[in-house]
Order: C-alpha cells, then structure tokens, then sequence
C-alpha cells in the first residue's frame, strides 16, 4: 500500500511473485516460436541467478499486456520482439520510474545487471517510502494538539502518549477528522501513532 500510485501497485522486487515479467511483442507474419523461445531462454538464465520471471503468452493484445504489469505493479517489465531476437537485446522499464526508465541493451548485458536494477529499485522504493513517512510524522502533545493539527489541513500521523486511548474526547476527534489508531510502535514505548487517511 505505501508504494501503489495511480496506475495500481508498485511491488517491491523482494516481495513481488515475480520481479520481472516478459512480454513477447509479436506480430501476425512473425515467427512466434522464435520469439517464444527467446523469452523462456532468459526466464531460464534469470532462474539461474536466483531471480523469478515470467512469460506472458496469453492472447492479450500487447498494449494490454503492459498495462497489466503496470497495474500489478511488476518490477521489470521486458520486452522481446522479432528485432530484439534478431540483434541479442531487449528492452526493460522500471515500474517504479516507469517510462523515463526505458532501456534497450544485450540480454547478456540484462541478465548481468538485473540483481543489482532489483536492489537499486527496492534502495530507492525504502527511502522513499521511509522519506514520505518521516516528513509526515508529527509528534504531539495533546488531544487538543492533534486536533489543532487535523482541523488546520494537517495529514499524516501524529504520535502522542499511549495514554490518549483513555481520553474521552478522543472519540469525538477521530470522528470529526476521520482519524484511526494505527499502532504502537515497539521503537516508542508508551507511543500510539494516529493517522487521517489520504
């Protein structure tokens, strides 16, 4: 949830069924076994990195295909057509960067570097996250500070005193303010974090 945006999800390569997801591009005069078989050949040399793929061979049209893994929030997305068997190379976007991020080299070249494009893309989807989190922390001290903030436009999450729970007013506020206790955070005894949705 902390890495969706407004195409679907965005899958962390360490959690994701499968980082990279392959997307043989054909067309009708075209051999497909080719094309076949050059995708399972690196969903093979891939698994001999430790490193899950798939194969998309279903009867999508390409353009649906690709915006499948977008909304799936598949790590890599690879593209292999005729051309690509032809000259050794593919193409990779990053969901996470999306577009920017496209890149054609060797498959050679891929296989070679895709550990580190998959640590590079959970390194920078971490910080990211632990970024959005930490300028969207508010420690507060009060029932009446929490509610100041959340009238005045404030979002995030505000972390106060345990004791908070007890209070009777505090009813009142989250429903004013559409407000949930998230948790207590084992890092802050005596800390509950509350939160206004997005």
């Amino acid at each position: 949830m902390a890495h969706g945006d407004d195409d679907g999800m965005v899958m962390p390569p360490r959690v994701a069924p499968y980082p990279v997801g392959i997307i043989p591009i054909l067309r009708d005069d075209q051999d497909t076994d080719r094309i076949f078989a050059a995708c399972d050949d690196l969903v093979m040399k891939l698994k001999a990195h430790d490193i899950r793929a798939f194969v998309d061979k279903s009867d999508q049209r390409t353009p649906d295909k690709m915006w499948g893994m977008i909304k799936k929030g598949v790590p890599v997305r690879v593209e292999i057509g005729a051309r690509e068997v032809d000259e050794g190379t593919l193409t990779h976007v990053r969901r996470d960067l999306g577009r920017d991020s496209k890149e054609t080299c060797s498959m050679a070249e891929f296989i070679g570097k895709s550990q580190d494009l998959l640590n590079d893309i959970h390194d920078t989807m971490l910080a990211r996250a632990r970024a959005f989190r930490d300028e969207n922390t508010h420690h507060l001290a009060s029932l009446a500070d929490m509610e100041a903030h959340f009238k005045n436009g404030g979002k995030g999450f505000a972390v106060l005193d345990a004791d908070i729970l007890n209070d009777p007013g505090l009813e009142r506020v989250k429903k004013e303010y559409s407000l949930t206790a998230r948790c207590l955070p084992l890092d802050q005894p005596g800390k509950v974090i509350i939160a206004k949705a997005y």
